[in-house]
């Protein structure tokens, strides 16, 4: 990271759809409130971590996705200027590899991908 052109840092906003306040209405706690909305604002948010993952290797951008760093939120947080509601959930360091980065092998789909009838 530390020689890492630039270093992403993830954040993540509280997500509170419609439904949490119906199940809450419904006598369900926070926990399985929690549970049965499967996390989509952690999910969205590692969806577009891949795509940036895939994209910088894509144009030869050395990169890893990595939440070591998440030991140190506290004081980061504060360098960072990160407030409530916002949270840090990764970094991701990105810069000219010092690797050459071999081009990708192209499965056939037939050989990953099958149907179940």
């Amino acid at each position: 990271m530390i020689k890492a052109s630039v270093v992403f840092a993830v954040l993540i906003e509280p997500y509170h759809p419609v439904i949490d306040k119906i199940l809450k209405d419904h006598g369900l706690d926070y926990e399985k409130i929690k549970l049965l909305r499967f996390h989509v604002d952690v999910q969205s948010v590692v969806a577009a971590i891949e795509n940036l993952l895939l994209t910088a290797t894509e144009k030869g951008y050395g990169t890893c996705w990595t939440g070591a760093p998440l030991i140190a939120a506290p004081k980061l947080k504060v360098i960072l200027k990160i407030e409530k509601p916002w949270e840090l959930m990764a970094f991701i360091p990105m810069g000219v590899s010092g690797q050459k980065v071999k081009p990708k092998k192209i499965k056939k789909i037939e050989t990953i991908l099958s149907f179940i009838e």
